[in-house]
């Protein structure tokens, strides 16, 4: 599994209904379209459907089902007394955790460095903060949501600065940066970049 896959597959993951729409009739059989159209597109690199469906075989103890995806997921949520679309986003993100974190890869933690890196790097538009302020929180989000082996605390606490400086700027909206969200942000890119030479 990619690096990209990782991320896309888990910001599925985080919200599916975005994907898959509110209605959760044959929720089970959507999953199965999403994750196939995604497999497809991916030129079978990515393998998550797979590495899912092998999961809760082994987990929950289900043999081999002529219905599929569909069905062996409608058996494992069953069995755990859930909804199948809880069970996939619950069993999901260990599977994720897994491939990510294996030998202590911790693959996703050096992904969201690179993005925050990144993001420091190239620097928000000050005339368009709300596209800057909303990739914000997206890596915020993924750094609050993710399950596994995560950032360290200093990076953190970093992140939790910066983001609060931000919001300040914006309420009342500022057209320009302060000194210190600058330097913040320049202390954090320096921090995952350090980290990420270790990793």
């Amino acid at each position: 599994m990619r690096d990209w896959d990782l991320t896309a597959i888990f910001h599925f993951l985080t919200i599916p209904k975005m994907y898959l729409g509110n209605d959760e009739n044959d929720i089970e059989q959507k999953v199965d379209i999403f994750l196939s159209a995604y497999e497809a597109g991916a030129k079978l690199e990515c393998g998550f459907r797979g590495l899912l469906l092998e999961h809760l075989m082994a987990k929950y103890n289900i043999s081999s089902h002529p219905g599929g995806f569909v069905n062996i997921t409608k058996s494992a949520a069953a069995l755990k007394n859930t909804d199948s679309l809880e069970l996939i986003v619950t069993e999901g993100k260990e599977v994720l955790c897994k491939v990510s974190d294996s030998d202590g890869a911790n693959r996703f933690a050096d992904i969201l460095r690179k993005d925050i890196a990144d993001f420091v790097k190239k620097g928000p538009d000050p005339q368009c903060y709300s596209w800057g302020i909303y990739y914000w929180y997206q890596i915020v989000k993924f750094v609050e949501k993710w399950p596994g082996v995560n950032l360290n605390p200093n990076e953190m606490e970093l992140i939790q600065k910066v983001t609060e400086t931000w919001e300040k700027c914006l309420y009342p909206r500022v057209n320009e940066f302060p000194e210190t969200l600058k330097n913040d942000m320049v202390l954090l890119k320096e921090l995952v970049e350090r980290n990420l030479s270790f990793s």
